[in-house]
């Protein structure tokens, strides 16, 4: 009963607006949703939504069910439902309301929400892995945009002079590239990773890709140059910005793995999944451009590809709902020579960056196997 009543009173009462807001009573907006069953008695029947009215107007399951059926028949990522916990859709079902009602209210504060909605982390961002790996790692702070992140170096041997830096993706961690380690330490590497803001024991509570690429030039600056970078998704996109406006000592080598492509293809997602209006999507569009400068569309690995000085290995899925392969294509075209496309089909966002053989063709690129004639040489670690 107190879940419920945050999503709704209480919110209203937090946002000033209980005389519109909050509770169903005359001369407040006929904002509600119906549901089959008692949700005081069993809170799962918050799945079960028979319809929802947005100021009066009555939109039935039925109907978003056929829209869902239609996006995933064409393939359409935009509407990639995740599996959810009843808790997860019901805080779905909060922002959903909050946002649509906000919109009707205050446009302008309606956008900021959303924006601080997009950046902040899904997932289990603070979980800890306790492994052995991290516990043997050389700990690392660094202070960026204000904030004390927490890092961590491996070295791969006294005189080495050669490094690698890791930058995970939104929902991610150091700790998914454990399985990297071993042979990135064998050939060399000194290995650098941090833990993104609101991620891991690194401060803040939000990402996006302006705090990401200057947290990445601040660990250039503190520990570069750097030989070599492996990125994911957003982490992609950020190392890409962040290249794009250093001035590079050296011709680094650059792995990105299903990296975040547009940020207009993100926000696409993220709207469509949430079932925002578009006049919302016009005010949030307006609110990044005030706060960043730049439109959402300079945020963009397509817009500073070209222009990057460094050896490019772009691995990516043809089932990536995340980061849809669609993004990329235009790309091929570009004939860029720097840059080497290596595509999977079958692994999505997040597994491909586990996948052995993968794993291979990334540590291939970075040791100059390849070149070498010693591609099919033992590793240790590649199992």
């Amino acid at each position: 009963m107190e879940a419920l009543r945050c999503a709704s009173v209480h919110t209203a009462d937090l946002l000033g607006q209980s005389a519109s807001l909050g509770s169903l009573a005359p001369g407040k907006f006929a904002d509600i949703i119906a549901l089959k069953g008692d949700q005081l008695t069993d809170i799962k029947v918050v799945e079960k939504v028979v319809f929802v009215m947005k100021v009066g107007k009555v939109f039935k399951q039925q109907k978003f069910a056929k829209r869902l059926q239609l996006c995933r028949a064409n393939n359409i990522p935009a509407l990639a439902i995740p599996k959810l916990t009843s808790a997860q859709k019901l805080a779905i079902n909060y922002y959903k309301a909050k946002l649509n009602l906000l919109n009707v209210v205050s446009p302008g504060l309606a956008a900021h929400e959303t924006f601080d909605l997009f950046t902040k982390p899904y997932g289990s961002p603070r979980k800890k892995r306790r492994t052995s790996w991290l516990q043997k790692a050389e700990k690392l702070k660094l202070i960026s945009n204000g904030l004390k992140l927490t890092g961590y170096k491996w070295r791969a041997h006294p005189d080495n002079d050669k490094k690698l830096l890791i930058i995970h993706g939104f929902a991610g961690s150091v700790g998914s590239f454990e399985r990297y380690l071993g042979p990135l330490l064998h050939f060399g590497y000194d290995v650098y990773a941090y833990e993104a803001p609101g991620h891991g024991t690194s401060e803040g509570n939000r990402l996006n890709t302006v705090i990401y690429s200057v947290m990445i030039e601040d660990a250039m600056a503190a520990h570069g140059p750097f030989d070599a970078f492996l990125a994911h998704s957003l982490g992609g996109l950020a190392l890409m910005m962040a290249l794009h406006r250093v001035s590079l000592p050296n011709r680094p080598k650059v792995v990105l793995i299903a990296p975040a492509t547009e940020s207009t293809t993100a926000a696409n997602q993220f709207f469509s999944f949430l079932q925002l209006p578009i006049s919302l999507r016009q005010a949030f569009e307006q609110y990044v451009e005030k706060r960043g400068g730049q439109p959402l569309a300079w945020y963009s690995i397509s817009r500073v590809l070209h222009e990057v000085d460094a050896e490019i290995l772009w691995v990516h899925d043809e089932n990536d709902t995340t980061t849809p392969i669609k993004d990329v294509y235009p790309l091929l075209q570009q004939g860029l020579l720097n840059v080497h496309f290596h595509f999977t089909k079958g692994l999505g966002h997040s597994g491909i960056y586990k996948d052995n053989k993968v794993k291979r063709r990334i540590v291939d690129f970075l040791a100059d196997k390849i070149n070498d004639g010693l591609e099919n040489a033992e590793i240790p670690g590649m199992d």
